[in-house]
């Protein structure tokens, strides 16, 4: 009768710790099922993101980045940009004597802070262009937009489109140096030419 009862405890622990593995498994099984689905939202995040032609990323009251990033986005700042943050990306490639680099920090601590209503002012406040690692042959001039993405009334993200326009910028300043030389060559031209009259 002893030995009945330790073989019923026995088949009773067997069947228990067999309830566990099978609700372990069931439970691995949605957790890989939601890891999967949550691996295709990043990958078609980050497609949309592509096709839009800008850097863009997002980031969290942490600051580090979520989820997935442009192409260009990590063409503009670098390889790794998951594993990086917005102060990495926004502050640290500022030079230290740029007034921008102060405000952007203050920025970034700030903007998780204040009430979901008040983000398009404050996105005001935020440089809408930054000089990334100037006078280095890397400087970059990029045109900074900042978009918010609530959950309910709290702001949960703030979301980057970023858009590099340091050729725009270098074709323009060619093009302003080229009309002033021809403005400056024409005023030669229309002075030696006025001299000349007076000396017929």
């Amino acid at each position: 009768e002893v030995e009945a009862a330790q073989e019923r405890t026995i088949q009773l622990q067997q069947q228990a710790l067999k309830a566990e593995r099978d609700a372990a498994d069931q439970l691995q099984g949605k957790v890989d099922e939601r890891t999967a689905e949550l691996n295709l939202k990043v990958e078609e995040t980050g497609r949309l993101f592509n096709a839009l032609g800008q850097g863009v990323f997002s980031f969290g009251p942490d600051l580090e980045l979520n989820g997935s990033a442009s192409r260009e986005a990590e063409r503009i700042f670098g390889g790794g940009l998951l594993r990086r943050n917005a102060r990495d990306l926004l502050v640290a490639p500022l030079s230290e004597m740029d007034p921008e680099r102060s405000v952007m920090e203050h920025w970034l601590v700030e903007i998780f802070k204040a009430p979901g209503g008040d983000f398009e002012d404050l996105a005001a406040l935020a440089p809408s262009e930054l000089r990334l690692h100037p006078e280095s042959p890397d400087e970059k001039l990029l045109l900074l937009e900042l978009r918010p993405v609530f959950q309910e009334q709290n702001l949960e993200q703030v979301l980057c489109l970023v858009t590099d326009i340091t050729e725009q910028r270098r074709a323009e300043a060619e093009a302003s140096a080229r009309d002033e030389e021809q403005r400056q060559h024409i005023a030669m031209l229309e002075n030696l030419a006025g001299h000349g009259t007076d000396v017929v």
